[in-house]
């Protein structure tokens, strides 16, 4: 209860009523103002003291957070008997305690009911009658603050605030949020600014749900995304779950939330995103007003997210058959690595989608059948975590992952060899070269805190991980070279501790550094392509070289002539892939013999210039 305080001219919250002014005892219920000292704003409470009618509050208020009825004399604000007045009237039949507060509550709002209800006729609100819109419990609709989707919340309390001269009402919420093993409520505060005049409840940033155009549709849609969420949660700690995510992600920059348009296969893992991300948190109410923003998250201790959680395993949910009141009200998102952007993302949960893998693709390889048959077996053997295959080294913890290096001319294989076989093993390929890797200037402090980064997260997600051109780190070593042996040796001491699956591939290096050698389980060199070689890749490549016309017209007699060319895998895949759509669709045909030769050609003129320049010489010897 607030009681005035002579001494500092405040009011101070006391625990109970003093006996001295308790004079009320024999009242059912009795009506008191409250003045806030600085806002002036007047609230009215209802303090009862029937024990039948608390009792007859307890029962119908059981579910509202803001109240606490569990007190022998609770204090109620007048408003939320208002919105319960409907639950009130039902039990009222007979009881003259409860009766004498229902009369009570219809005078006191017969005024602003008449005011109210030809507004909510014309589904309109005013901002002085705002608060009257949003009942303790009901659903509200809003946006997600980051991807812009849908998402349905639960209203708490609603208190009027002013800051930076900005007045607005402020709503507390709630809604279900996860840790990949269950789930739990969190808090969320969203604000309406202070509007002129009337407006269309369902314009308004954030509204109770009843009012949205296609309220049944919209419902349908949130209960079968939370249905969805529940999916993901309470696996297994060993798997890993991998979606590909075409659509909306964002992450937090500076306080606010930076939107991206992915399409990426993605990991989902909320622990990791924590534990990588430590500083990570939504933005707060009082933080971002300044743009006069109406709609805010707050962040949560890990304490509190910990309690929330445990509160509600204690209560004995089962995230796989979560009610769908429950799945209405879930987060519209899920915490995610992307393999293609490298980088952690908050993934829309109505993006992602099953992975299609191409487990055919590595049967496609041009390269021997014994090579493959060992690639399969090693990686087979360090995927799979048969305890029963050592790679252990004499010292504990070295030499437990498996290191495979391809060397060769460009364009023959390497790399797709490694995203073959990933795709053969349905997992995940997180792929960076070294380029990346030396961003910085070749600092070896940075490249040591990159890969440690690197190395965890490919362990933790069970991936397939390439180091791309991975020249720097392969050349041997000398006396004069001092910047590029500290980068080697920082790599080799990562190297001999790596526990996952790592492919290294190599374009120009002459001369291969011995100690890092000493470390690859299985060195494979790629030879340039022979014209039988080339003759495969182009019938692969033109099987996909569709256009709205249909599929290539191109005979074998063709494809024979463009297997005598000397061009590469990649030379031959841009002709068909990145020239074909373009050439076909200028003269709305199919592709044919004739575009490719003209794409081969204007990339020939090119080669030959640059040839002739002599800076070609030697590249990839």
């Amino acid at each position: 209860l607030h009681r005035w305080d002579k001494d500092t001219s405040k009011y101070k919250v006391v625990e109970s009523i003093e006996p001295e002014v308790d004079d009320f005892s024999g009242y059912v219920f009795v009506v008191r103002e409250h003045i806030d000292s600085k806002s002036k704003k007047s609230t009215t409470y209802i303090d009862v003291k029937s024990e039948i009618l608390r009792d007859i509050l307890r029962e119908v208020l059981e579910n509202v957070k803001t109240v606490s009825v569990m007190e022998a004399k609770p204090s109620i604000e007048q408003v939320v008997l208002f919105h319960f007045l409907p639950e009130l009237k039902s039990h009222s039949e007979g009881v003259e305690h409860l009766r004498l507060l229902v009369d009570h509550i219809d005078e006191a709002y017969a005024a602003i009911v008449e005011r109210l209800t030809p507004l909510l006729q014309r589904r309109e609100i005013t901002y002085d009658l705002l608060e009257l819109l949003f009942k303790p419990g009901c659903h509200l609709y809003t946006k997600c603050l980051g991807t812009g989707k849908s998402r349905c919340i639960v209203f708490d309390a609603a208190e009027e605030t002013t800051r930076k001269d900005v007045t607005h009402l402020k709503l507390e919420c709630h809604y279900l949020d996860h840790d990949d093993h269950e789930f739990g409520e969190v808090g969320i505060e969203l604000g309406i600014v202070k509007f002129r005049g009337r407006k269309p409840i369902h314009t308004l940033e954030v509204f109770p749900l009843q009012y949205h155009p296609d309220c049944e549709g919209i419902t349908q849609n949130l209960v079968e995304r939370g249905r969805k969420l529940s999916q993901f949660i309470g696996r297994s700690s060993t798997s890993v779950l991998i979606q590909h995510c075409k659509g909306m992600a964002f992450i937090m920059k500076d306080g606010k939330p930076l939107a991206l348009n992915i399409d990426s296969r993605v990991a989902v893992d909320a622990a990791l995103f924590r534990e990588m991300m430590p500083n990570y948190r939504r933005p707060r109410v009082s933080d971002c007003w300044e743009d006069h923003s109406t709609i805010r998250t707050i962040s949560f201790s890990e304490e509190e997210r910990r309690a929330e959680l445990e509160k509600f395993k204690a209560n004995g949910k089962d995230p796989r058959a979560i009610t769908e009141e429950e799945c209405l009200i879930c987060c519209p998102t899920v915490r995610c690595f992307s393999f293609t952007d490298k980088i952690f993302v908050e993934c829309a949960v109505g993006d992602l989608a099953d992975v299609q893998w191409s487990p055919a693709s590595f049967d496609r390889l041009q390269i021997p059948n014994d090579t493959k048959e060992i690639l399969l077996s090693v990686t087979t053997a360090r995927l799979s975590g048969n305890k029963d295959v050592v790679f252990d080294d004499f010292i504990k913890g070295k030499g437990r992952g498996l290191n495979v290096l391809f060397y060769g001319v460009p364009g023959v294989g390497k790399t797709f060899t490694v995203e073959a076989t990933a795709e053969r093993f349905q997992t995940p390929l997180y792929s960076v070269s070294a380029g990346d890797l030396i961003a910085d200037h070749g600092d070896p402090l940075q490249l040591d805190m990159t890969l440690d980064r690197i190395f965890k997260i490919a362990k933790r997600l069970n991936t397939i991980l390439l180091v791309d051109e991975a020249d720097v780190f392969m050349e041997k070593r000398a006396s004069y070279q001092g910047s590029h042996n500290r980068l080697v040796t920082v790599f080799l001491r990562k190297l001999e501790y790596y526990e996952g699956v790592l492919f290294l591939t190599t374009n120009r290096v002459m001369e291969f550094d011995e100690a890092v050698l000493s470390r690859i389980h299985l060195k494979i060199k790629y030879p340039e392509l022979t014209q039988n070689a080339r003759r495969n890749i182009w019938e692969s490549f033109l099987s996909e070289a569709r256009t709205l016309q249909g599929p290539s017209t191109v005979d074998p007699s063709e494809i024979e002539h463009l297997a005598s060319m000397k061009l590469n895998g990649r030379e031959a895949s841009h002709n068909t892939s990145s020239l074909r759509l373009p050439l076909a669709s200028v003269e709305n045909t199919q592709v044919t013999f004739k575009h490719l030769v003209k794409a081969t050609k204007a990339n020939d003129k090119f080669v030959g210039e640059f040839k002739n320049s002599g800076r070609m010489q030697g590249m990839y010897t």
